[in-house]
């Protein structure tokens, strides 16, 4: 765990290892917003809502792909994943699919190779919603399978995608900041430890937040191909233990202009 912190911790300032790794990046614009949640189906790790300022940062338009992290383990600088599942795109082969099926620690050692690191809760959460409060990233609008892939329903696994994510950008439900696929595919590793009671404010900063120092999971964000739609609210958070390689589970990331 503490291997896992310090890698999190590097990620902000560590050296590009070898030639860079092009991505497709969008700007989100520094604001004040109301983090959280009090609508009535909304779970109480969701709230009470509180102001929290965050600074202009970028973070990639799209999860990162299976091709973005193969040329990664090419060059040297990642470990191909451990990979069990047909669901896991490592072994399904399309590179366009986002790369699934691996930890934390993995995710931002490849954020880290490309000199940026994965984007704290805050920041997701902004680069979704944009600074007004929103459902969604699209809208209020509720989900379809033309929006995000996910669950068909709430209580059934049928899904959008019919045996896995789906390659990035399929579908139309980009955020105000033109990130596609914030909401659904694959839920997305951040930076922050979970602690259900960080959306509090309790014993967090309200600029440019962090979670706690320490932890035995960390959040995910966004829900994924096999997620009920009410895990697709922009607000809603989930968690993860760090050593997690779910086909569920994908990751993005983010840096400073």
């Amino acid at each position: 765990m503490r291997r896992a912190l310090a890698l999190l911790l590097a990620a902000r300032s560590a050296p590009v290892l070898g030639a860079p790794i092009e991505g497709d990046e969008v700007t989100v614009q520094g604001a004040t917003f109301r983090m959280g949640s009090v609508e009535r189906r909304a779970a109480p790790n969701e709230g009470p809502v509180r102001d929290v300022t965050v600074s202009t940062f970028t973070i990639d338009r799209t999860e990162v792909t299976l091709g973005a992290y193969r040329a990664c383990v090419e060059r040297g600088a990642c470990a191909p994943p451990v990979s069990d599942s047909r669901r896991c795109s490592w072994l399904r082969g399309d590179p366009r699919l986002p790369m699934n099926c691996v930890s934390h620690e993995e995710a931002a050692r490849f954020c880290a190779a490309r000199g940026r690191r994965l984007p704290t809760e805050a920041e997701w959460e902004l680069a979704a919603r944009g600074p007004r409060a929103r459902l969604y990233p699209w809208g209020d609008e509720p989900p379809d399978c033309a929006r995000a892939v996910s669950t068909k329903g709430e209580k059934t696994a049928d899904s959008c995608g019919s045996d896995g994510p789906l390659p990035v950008s399929t579908t139309r439900g980009q955020s105000p900041s033109g990130a596609a696929d914030l909401a659904g595919n694959v839920a997305e590793w951040v930076a922050d430890f979970y602690d259900h009671r960080h959306a509090t404010g309790a014993s967090t900063p309200d600029v440019d937040p962090h979670g706690p120092d320490t932890g035995s999971s960390f959040v995910v964000r966004g829900g994924g191909w096999l997620s009920p739609r009410s895990h697709l609210r922009v607000t809603a958070r989930g968690w993860a233990s760090a050593a997690e390689r779910g086909s569920g589970v994908g990751f993005r990331c983010a840096g400073r202009p």
